[in-house]
């Protein structure tokens, strides 16, 4: 998804984890605002939502550096 939009088909050919697996997580990063999908003949091609992802990014960059364990 990094590189655009991805298919749970398009996420489970490069590994091992079956399709409802797949579908159960994808469920909870949506819930979450990380990424969304839309619907395309049967499939539901999935993107993330860059700035929801830059933002929890920088949330725990910043739990890191107020542990005194930021690179």
């Amino acid at each position: 998804m990094a590189e655009g939009e991805a298919t749970v088909q398009d996420l489970a050919r490069p590994i091992s984890i079956n399709q409802p697996a797949i579908c159960r997580r994808l469920k909870v990063l949506e819930e979450a605002g990380l990424i969304w999908a839309r619907t395309q003949g049967t499939a539901r091609p999935h993107h993330l939502k860059p700035a929801a992802v830059k933002a929890l990014q920088d949330r725990a960059d910043n739990v890191l550096i107020s542990r005194g364990k930021a690179g």
